[in-house]
């Protein structure tokens, strides 16, 4: 057994050795082996394939910025978001209101116009997104609302002592806000005219307060009406200095003395806010009775004597070269035919950005139409108002009183022969032409053309019939007061349908005194149709606290009320009268 042990270990030992040999010996051995070998590793250590990630997704945006902005500014917003390990996002933008602010796809904003909007910012493919909102301010807007605020203030038509215990009604004519001077900042014309026919130029500015500044070439109205003129007129004027001048003529013809002075004021204010002011008298002799034609004269200025031709060329060169702003004045008061329309324009001088956001109403759309553009249409005989608003000023930025007529070819060729000349009145007082409508007034199915005419305490009225292709023309109504001023209106009597007027008796005392009634038109006459009325404004409660019909006063002081002289309630004054309503106004 040993013996066979031996064998076969000698036999492995041989073997073994054999195949070391051939391997040492031959390389193609060695490198199968070796390849066997290193399949054997790989199939061992193979590593798993790795899992592809998604970059992550944002979640939340921020939008961040100048959220208050001027007109005409602009900014770059910036943005923020989570995961802060997201890539940057693919973003668009959007404004609400491009009108006011515009952004572009980089997020830089333009503040177009005042008002407010909202700028968003969205994650492309994805619902995330950042609102902003954006505030567009505008300084000389602002501006703009104090003088337009000063402005509404003032009423379509006012009563003006003129001494002792006479009155005048002073109309506002027109209006226009604009920086005429070009320092920046807006000035406020009015244009006011006098039922005598006297035209007043006033100037308003803002001080460094921003509070309203009067500036006119007289200390008070009443000062202009107690001198008694014959004529007085005011204009606008503007320089190459940019200047601004209010020249006041006023005119006073004494047939006494055979005189005739005139007085030339000239107001001055420049762009600094400074205002200066230079008088100019001169007065003229007449050498004939007719007050035709004058002889040499007398000159002033400021008041110390001058020589003629000194005095025309002081007076010449304070006008030179200057342009009338008359034109740029805005009417507020506009007449137009059935069917025929006129475009108003704001008080203030406005761009497109502004024009196109007007909002325009009219407060009798059955007598006026108006479209989004301000363009007024007549569509039956009447009165009505119409406003302009604009959105963050506080007051209408165009307002007008709009008379629509119908239309008579023979009546308005007779209007336009007519129109402006006086007339004399049957106590031979000459009176002005005030104004003219149509209107049914005999309630025959054909409007009538109306002129009015009026001096001071005296009126006139007269009726013009289209009649066998002639004008048929007569007085209907003429009265004289003794004290304040006298108007004439035109109302509808609603309990019976016709037209009727009222004549009203302003008497200037210590609380003011309205006397009226009202006027049928029969057989060619208006024949008083009402009691006799009237108002006591602001006159003491007799029990100190409250008013007779039961309404109260905070100033401490109430309107009393009258019929045919007899005291009555403030109810029993409106039933008596509220059945009458404003029809239209005269149109001048």
């Amino acid at each position: 057994m040993k013996k066979a042990a031996i064998i076969i270990s000698v036999v492995v030992v041989i073997l073994v050795g054999g195949i070391v040999c051939l391997v040492c010996l031959d390389p193609s051995i060695r490198a199968e082996l070796a390849f066997f070998k290193t399949q054997e590793t790989q199939a061992e250590t193979q590593p798993t394939k790795p899992i592809e990630t998604q970059p992550p997704k944002i979640k939340t945006l921020t939008v961040s910025g100048k959220d208050k902005l001027d007109r005409g500014d602009s900014t770059e917003l910036s943005v923020k978001y989570t995961p802060e390990n997201a890539p940057i996002p693919n973003l668009s933008w959007h404004s609400s209101d491009d009108s006011v602010a515009s952004v572009d796809n980089k997020g830089l904003v333009k503040a177009v116009a005042m008002g407010e909007c909202e700028i968003t910012a969205s994650v492309a493919d994805s619902d995330v997104k950042s609102v902003l909102k954006i505030k567009v301010t505008d300084k000389y807007l602002e501006k703009v609302n104090e003088l337009n605020n000063y402005l509404i203030k003032i009423p379509d038509s006012r009563l003006e002592p003129a001494g002792g215990s006479s009155t005048v009604m002073l109309s506002l004519e027109g209006a226009s806000i604009d920086d005429f001077n070009a320092d920046g900042k807006p000035e406020l014309l009015l244009r006011l005219k006098s039922a005598s026919g006297f035209v007043f130029s006033q100037l308003a500015v803002l001080d460094n307060a921003g509070n309203a500044r009067e500036i006119k070439s007289f200390d008070s109205y009443t000062d202009v009406f107690e001198k008694k003129y014959s004529s007085y007129d005011e204009e606008f004027l503007i320089n190459d200095k940019k200047d601004i001048l209010i020249k006041a003529t006023a005119i006073k013809n004494d047939p006494d003395k055979k005189t005739r002075t005139r007085n030339v004021t000239v107001t001055v204010y420049s762009p600094d806010g400074e205002s200066t002011l230079r008088k100019f008298e001169d007065i003229y002799k007449y050498k004939d009775s007719e007050l035709k034609t004058v002889d040499k004269g007398d000159f002033k200025i400021d008041a110390e004597k001058a020589e003629e031709a000194y005095y025309i060329a002081e007076l010449s060169a304070m006008t030179k070269g200057c342009r009338e702003l008359k034109g740029d004045i805005k009417s507020r008061n506009e007449t137009v035919t059935m069917g025929k329309f006129v475009k108003l324009e704001p008080v203030c001088k406005l761009d497109s950005a502004y024009m196109n956001k007007i909002e325009w109403k009219c407060d009798k759309p059955e007598i006026a139409k108006i479209n989004e553009s301000g363009v007024v249409t007549g569509v039956r005989s009447g009165s009505c108002v119409v406003t302009g608003t604009l959105n963050g000023l506080d007051s209408a930025v165009a307002r007008a009183v709009i008379n629509v007529r119908e239309s008579s070819a023979m009546l308005s060729k007779y209007l336009r022969e007519v129109k402006g000349k006086a007339v004399t009145a049957e106590n031979g007082l000459s009176l002005s032409f005030k104004g003219s409508m149509t209107a049914d007034v005999d309630d025959d199915g054909t409007k009538e053309l109306l002129l009015y005419y009026k001096n001071g305490a005296s009126v006139q009225l007269d009726v013009c019939k289209e009649k066998n292709s002639k004008i048929e023309r007569t007085t209907a109504f003429s009265d004289s007061k003794n004290s304040g001023d006298v108007d004439i209106e035109v109302f509808v009597n609603n309990a019976n349908d016709k037209i009727v007027i009222s004549e009203n008796n302003y008497i200037y005392t210590a609380h003011g005194t309205l006397k009226f009634a009202f006027y049928e038109y029969e057989n060619g006459k208006y024949k008083k149709r009402s009691s006799d009325y009237q108002v006591v404004y602001g006159s003491e409660p007799s029990n100190g606290s409250s008013s007779s019909d039961g309404g109260s006063s905070s100033s401490g002081s109430e309107n009393l009320y009258y019929q045919d002289g007899n005291k009555i309630t403030k109810a029993e004054f409106e039933r008596q009268t509220g059945h009458y309503s404003k029809y239209m106004g005269f149109t001048a």
